[in-house]
């Protein structure tokens, strides 16, 4: 099993995360869901996101950066709930640097327009609809 500290490491060595505290609420929710056994609607996602792999790589496409990040060993791919994926892409957002924080922005965004459709005001959502207050209220002001 991988541990938080290595999954840290990893993720830290690529020199594109920041070390705070959303950045260990993204471990621990990786790291919760790879260990849960997921009922009903969920959705991929790779630990390192697949934009990394297409700035850092200067792939020509998203396919192509989906290979690299897919044969990547240090990259996790869980499943995860909708709920848990939006949230995963709203603490990627304050944890990352440069292009991989406005990637980030605009996932969320892509996310949200589904989202806005399935939750509304549903209270199991209220720490989604925080961050993404703060996402758009930080990326409108750069």
């Amino acid at each position: 099993m991988i541990t938080f500290n290595t999954i840290k490491a990893n993720l830290l060595s690529t020199k594109v995360f920041i070390n705070n505290n959303y950045l260990d609420k993204y471990i621990n929710l990786i790291i919760n869901q790879a260990e849960v056994f997921n009922l009903g609607y969920s959705e991929k996602h790779h630990l390192i996101p697949v934009s990394y792999y297409r700035w850092k790589y200067k792939c020509k496409s998203r396919y192509e950066a989906l290979k690299l990040a897919d044969q990547d060993a240090l990259n996790l791919l869980v499943s995860l709930p909708y709920k848990d994926h939006c949230l995963a892409h709203c603490l990627l957002y304050f944890c990352t640097y440069d292009r991989l924080k406005q990637d980030s922005a605009v996932t969320v965004q892509i996310l949200m327009g589904h989202f806005n459709k399935i939750v509304n005001s549903n209270t199991d959502y209220q720490e989604i609809w925080k961050y993404i207050s703060e996402i758009k209220h930080d990326h409108t002001n750069n």
